[in-house]
């Protein structure tokens, strides 16, 4: 069998350089869109694409075959983590705290509450080249938010940078396409 792949690789050519892109994905060429909040998709700083993990099963010992691992299920336990700006009228921050306690009735909000309020809402991450052209849409869906950092302000900063948070959101599948 070693002589059979030994000839495979001899008859293999090596690839041009013209034939293959070798640009490099861009941190900076994305979009993120969220249609339940139409001002909080502006103020976006970055996302961070979930970690995917293929779950494993392990398959017991039977009648003399050694026990084995096999792949089971596609493990998208990680949050879908999006840091953004706040806008000085804090409507983005407002965006995910209203959205937050809708879903979950607060004293406040409790006998207001609509039991038909829909919670979820697609969270849509479109990824362009170099060339700024459409390549890859990743749609995370059945998200809700479900954390907003706490912020702080600080008269003895000598800085005016912006206040920069985090919402983590949980979604139940995502899809990939290509363009």
């Amino acid at each position: 069998m070693s002589e059979s792949l030994d000839e495979t690789f001899h008859t293999l050519q090596p690839i041009e350089r013209s034939e293959v892109a070798y640009n490099y994905l861009s941190p900076t060429a994305f979009r993120v869109i969220v249609p339940k909040m139409p001002r909080f998709t502006h103020f976006i700083q970055s996302v961070s694409i979930p970690t995917i993990v293929l779950g494993m099963m392990e398959i017991p010992a039977f009648k003399g075959l050694p026990k084995q691992q096999a792949p089971s299920i596609l493990d998208l336990s990680d949050d879908l983590i999006i840091n953004f700006t706040i806008d000085e009228n804090m409507q983005n921050w407002q965006e995910v705290y209203d959205w937050m306690t809708d879903i979950v009735p607060t004293d406040e909000n409790f006998a207001s509450s609509n039991i038909s309020i829909d919670k979820y809402s697609p969270i849509i991450v479109l990824i362009y080249n170099n060339a700024k052209k459409l390549k890859k849409k990743i749609t995370f869906n059945n998200c809700f938010p479900i954390s907003l950092a706490g912020f702080e302000f600080n008269s003895a900063s000598t800085e005016i940078d912006p206040i920069t948070i985090t919402a983590n959101f949980e979604f139940s599948e995502f899809t990939v396409e290509t363009f």
